[in-house]
Formats: C-alpha cells, structure tokens, sequence
C-alpha cells in the first residue's frame, strides 16, 4: 500500500529525485498511487461508497490480507468503472481497496455492503500501515455469526476524524459477486432498517393477503385454479425472500449448507408450480393438448434433476437454473397470449398480462446476475413488485359475490364485538336492548348463511342446483311420497348433439348454450315444488312431486318444445337447439329406491336419443310420446 508523505520529512536529494521520476514516469505513478478518500462529510448521515475504489482479483484465492499489504504496488490493482462494483459469478476471489477520510464528528459508524448472498466478506482496516480492525462474515457461517443482526452483510467500524483509514475487502462467493457499499451513522443505518422492513413488510403481506383470499375462494367455490394460484403465488414469493436474506434469518439461520444451494431447489420447483398453474389455468389438455403431454413429462423431469443439481459447481448450476426458468416463463407468457388470441380465451388474457409483470421483474435480475445490467433497486425489488402485480390482476377474475359475502360477514362479526364490548358498560335495561340488537344480527348472519349455504347448492355456470343438491331433494321427496302414498317423477334431459355444438362452436358458446337451456328449464317447471338441477354436463334432470303421470308427461313436453322454440344465435345466426327427455313416475313403496328412479328415466332418455332425438319418451313406454 502506498502512503502518503510530506515534503518536510524527504531529504532534498530524494525530493529531487521523485520529482524527476514523476515527471519521466507520471502514468505508472498515477495507475500505482493510493486511492482519493472517500470523504465523510460533517453533516453526512450515510455516504455510498463509489468512486476512487480499485480492484483485484485473485484466481487462486491464495492471498492473505499481510500479503496484500507487505505487495500493494506490485499487485495488479484495477480500477472499479462503475458505482457498484460487480463481478458476476466468478470463481475467482475478488480483493477491493478504498480509503475514508471522516471528516464527521461521528466516529462510530456502520459498513453495510448490501448484497446478502456473498459466502465470505473478509474486512481488514488499515492506518498507518496497521491493521485496526479486522473481521470475517458472511453465508459460509451460521447467522448468528454476524456482528449486527442484519439481511446484508453490516458491521461497526470506528472512523476517527480527520485521519485517513484505508479498507481492504476480500470476496468470496459461488453466487454472483455485488458489492454495493455504505458507510452509515448508526442512528441512519438503523432508521433505514425499521424503513425497509415495513416496505418489505407491506409487500409480503399484500401477497400472502392475495395467498389467503386465493384459498378462502377455492374453500368456498371449491375451483382448483384458485388453488393453484395460491400455491404458486407462495412459492415464487421465496425467491424475493431469500434474495433480501429473510429465509436465512427466519427459516434456516443454522444451516449455511442450505442457504448455499437454496436457490438450486427453489427455481425448480417454481417453474414446475408454474407449469402447473398454467396448464390448469390456459386449460392445456384443450388447448394444446399435444404440447401437454410433453410439458407433464417436462416439469417431471425437472423435480428429479433437483438432486444431480446439489452436485454441480454452484455456478453451472444457478446459471442453468436461472436460464431454464426464465425460458420456463417465455413459454408461458407465449403460450398465454397464443391461448388468447387463437381461441378468444378471456381468462387468458388476464393471464399474459399477469405474466408480463412477473417476468420483468424476473428478467431484470437474471441479466443483472449475469452481470448484464447494473444493480438497481429495481433489480432487486423486481421479483416481488412483480408477484404483487401479477397476482392482484389475477385476482381481478374472482367473484364479486364472495367478496360481498366476505365483507358482510367481517361486518357482522365487527358489530358482534361491538355490541359484547359495550353490553358489559351498560345497565341492566341497556344491557338487555344490546341483547336483543344482538340477537338480531345474529339471525340477520343465520339468514347470510343460510343463503350461502344455498348458493354452495348452486351450479357455478347455470345457476340452477347441482348434482349434490338434486341427490338431496330427490331423496327427501322420495320418503315423502312414500309416507303420503302420492306420485314422484323424475325428468332427465339431455341437449342433442352437444359435443359436436361444442366443436362447432367453442366452449364459449357452449356454455351460454348451457345457461339458456337451464334458464328455459327452470321457466318451464315453475311450481313451487318443481325442482330443477344440472345433473351433468349437459345433462338436467326435473323432479315433479305430487303430478299425475299424464301430467309429468305433458310437463316434459312443453319443456322440448321451449328449447326447441330458443331463439339462440350465434355471430348473428340462429343456431337450433333440441333436447331429448326420459320420464319415470312411480309411487314409492317400501322396496323402491330413488338411484333405481333416476336409472328408469335415464334409460328412457337414452331411448328417446335411439330414436331420433327431439322427443318425450316415458320410462313404462318403448315409443315416443305423443301430447
């Protein structure tokens, strides 16, 4: 390390001589001499550590901080061209050399170098030549290793005012190299932390609030993309995690092992779960069901190179790791917008421009890994800005009823704890009016869910009753007319010709096709005891209590003939649409069972179908009939 000397203390004769080799050899001087400080100033709080820094790279890690200092200048020093230096993932040790000059009243300061994956941080200070401070940190040891308790690498270091102190810092680490570097108060450095764990704080907690509203909407509507979604959004939210160092500090803090090779399991595994989630949400095996069978043995393929991955030099590995995973998400992204545009898919279009926010997050921290763009903070906040995007345009598509059901719940639940905190604080008379406020809302919520009970009953898509309830009435009625000795019927309908409307037309229109059949169903069935129910596909089924099989029958035949009626278009056509009906009316007795009532009309339907389709045909009649 080269120092500095005054004038006073050389002999006239030296002070000649390194004048005339300054002037013969000003360039190598220049490229040899020591770093300009970097300047503390009196009301500087925090100071970024950039400019004058130099560089040096030691490709057998076999220097030593003595070393370093007994050979300064016959080292080959570098200077660093840029604010941050970066090296990428390098095998190679990486030694950097600057000097402070506090001129700050303040000598108790904090070095921070935010970058919380490095294996090895090695910080020696230097005065006069003497080394007063020395220490070794980083993810090669457990967390309780560090001196302060920090995501990024921090220490305390004394800066006495007004005497230059030179740093060395040595770097060694499998991931990519950053040292982006600042010299803090430690009031500041504190300040800062409280500030970027409540940012980091809402971030997270916004995505785990779309991670619990996911879940809470696939407990209640039982679809197994919102499900999916919510997996996905929780294992993609570990990779900012573990970036920022909280999955060190909170999940694996004694296993540096793990902390190492985190992120050769933790890409993976995202891009199997997004593999996942898109083919359940773009719907594969119907859109592209060629490509799916490759893309299952694909993401199969990609959990067992897990382990082999654990064995490779770390950076093959992440670089394979990271490269996969990003083509994993372009095909996702294009395959999305392909979906969209192909086939007209809505949900397919919330999905790539979902996507488009996620991977330019992702993609800036790849290309600055790979040493391609400069660290920012978008770079490193990216990841996470673009899960929360993602996700809440996701969630965009959920159903505006269950969060109405939701509020009025928290409401009621809100006004309960009302009520109970002010019945205690009141006297006997005001006690007994909460009371009765109280049971007020409490039935007011018995009446919510019971009306959410009965929405569970409902079909998603036509709303009519499900299969589930269908079962339900059908055995409830069936013991009724048992006991009653009256007359139960059973109605199966069937749309003609659906899968190939289907194929025509697109799933899309099938499925309003499927509403409005429902719809008619429903009209046509009207009495308060009729009973209407999509057991199926496209298949319904009717339940007629109390109705003379004559009139069950003429029930079923207006049914044909209002579908049949159905003015359904589609691009502006009239596009026919028919069903075909079996009917079984029996009186039940004691031997009789309901599933054998539904098998007598079912296979009467399918004779109607036999028989040309379009038709009524009665369970105890081998022709159509006619009324």
């Amino acid at each position: 390390m080269m120092r500095r000397f005054h004038i006073r203390h050389l002999p006239l004769g030296a002070l000649l001589a390194a004048l005339a080799l300054g002037i013969l050899a000003g360039d190598v001087l220049a490229a040899t001499s020591a770093p300009e400080p970097i300047v503390i100033g009196l009301s500087d709080e925090e100071v970024a550590v950039h400019g004058d820094i130099r560089a040096l790279l030691d490709p057998e890690s076999a220097l030593s901080v003595h070393a370093i200092l007994a050979a300064d200048d016959s080292l080959d020093w570098f200077p660093v061209a840029t604010d941050v230096p970066r090296f990428g993932y390098s095998s190679a040790t990486v030694w950097l050399h600057f000097r402070v000059l506090n001129n700050n009243p303040i000598e108790d300061l904090v070095f921070s170098l935010d970058q919380s994956v490095i294996d090895e941080m090695e910080y020696v200070q230097v005065a006069d030549g003497r080394i007063v401070d020395h220490k070794l940190l980083g993810d090669a040891f457990p967390y309780a290793h560090r001196p302060i308790s920090s995501l990024d690498l921090s220490l305390a270091a004394e800066f006495p005012s007004g005497w230059p102190q030179d740093v060395y810092l040595r770097l060694k680490s499998k991931s990519s190299i950053q040292a982006p570097m600042t010299l803090w108060t430690k009031a500041r450095f504190y300040q800062r932390s409280i500030t970027d764990a409540m940012v980091n704080g809402l971030v997270y907690g916004m995505i785990l609030a779309i991670v619990a509203y996911g879940l809470v909407v696939f407990a209640t509507l039982r679809d197994p993309n919102y499900l999916a979604f919510a997996g996905y959004t929780l294992v993609f939210m570990t990779v900012p995690f573990s970036l920022q160092g909280y999955s060190y500090k909170f999940l694996w803090p004694g296993s540096p092992w793990l902390q190492d090779h985190a992120f050769l399991i933790i890409l993976p595994v995202l891009s199997v779960v997004s593999i996942v989630f898109a083919r359940r949400v773009l719907d594969y095996p119907h859109h592209m069901h060629r490509v799916d069978r490759i893309i299952k043995v694909y993401a199969l393929v990609k959990l067992v190179t897990i382990a082999p991955l654990l064995h490779f030099h770390y950076s093959s590995g992440i670089r394979y790791s990271m490269v996969t995973a990003l083509a994993d998400e372009l095909f996702i992204l294009g395959s999305g917008i392909y979906i969209w545009f192909k086939y007209r898919h809505r949900p397919a279009a919330y999905f790539s421009l979902a996507w488009v926010a996620f991977l330019v997050g992702t993609t800036s921290l790849v290309l600055n890994r790979f040493g391609l763009v400069p660290r920012s903070l978008y770079t490193e906040i990216g990841p996470a800005l673009g899960i929360m995007s993602q996700a809440l345009v996701m969630a965009l598509g959920l159903s505006e009823s269950v969060r109405q059901s939701r509020a009025a719940a928290l409401n009621a639940e809100q006004a309960l704890v009302k009520h109970r905190r002010e019945s205690g604080r009141k006297l006997k008379i005001e006690v007994q009016r909460r009371t009765a406020e109280l049971q007020q809302v409490m039935r007011q919520l018995a009446r919510m869910n019971e009306e959410f009970e009965e929405a569970n009953r409902l079909d998603g898509l036509t709303r009519v009753f499900n299969r589930s309830a269908f079962d339900d009435r059908l055995m409830r009625e069936f013991q009724r007319a048992s006991r009653s000795g009256s007359e139960l019927t059973v109605i199966m309908i069937d749309i003609d010709h659906f899968k190939r409307f289907n194929d025509d037309h697109g799933h899309l229109v099938g499925d309003q096709c499927l509403v409005e059949v429902a719809r008619t169903i429903d009209r046509t069935a009207r009495r308060t005891d009729d009973f209407t129910a999509r057991y199926g596909g496209e298949e319904f089924a009717v339940i007629l209590v109390n109705t003379p099989h004559e009139n069950a029958l003429k029930v079923a035949e207006r049914i044909r003939q209002a579908v049949e009626r159905l003015d359904f278009r589609v691009d502006g056509l009239r596009v026919p649409v028919t069903v075909s009906l079996g009917a079984c009316t029996v009186r039940p007795g004691a031997k009789d069972n309901p599933e054998a009532v539904v098998a007598e009309a079912d296979a009467a339907l399918y004779r109607a179908k036999h028989a040309g389709r379009n038709q009524v045909m009665s369970a105890d009649a081998p022709a159509p009939i006619a009324v």
